[in-house]
């Protein structure tokens, strides 16, 4: 599941730069 923790946090980072 380590995978899908890192495709988490890539997901915040493209609702940052969204929300940017």
């Amino acid at each position: 599941m380590q995978i899908s923790s890192r495709f988490t946090i890539a997901s915040h980072i493209l609702v940052l730069l969204a929300l940017e």
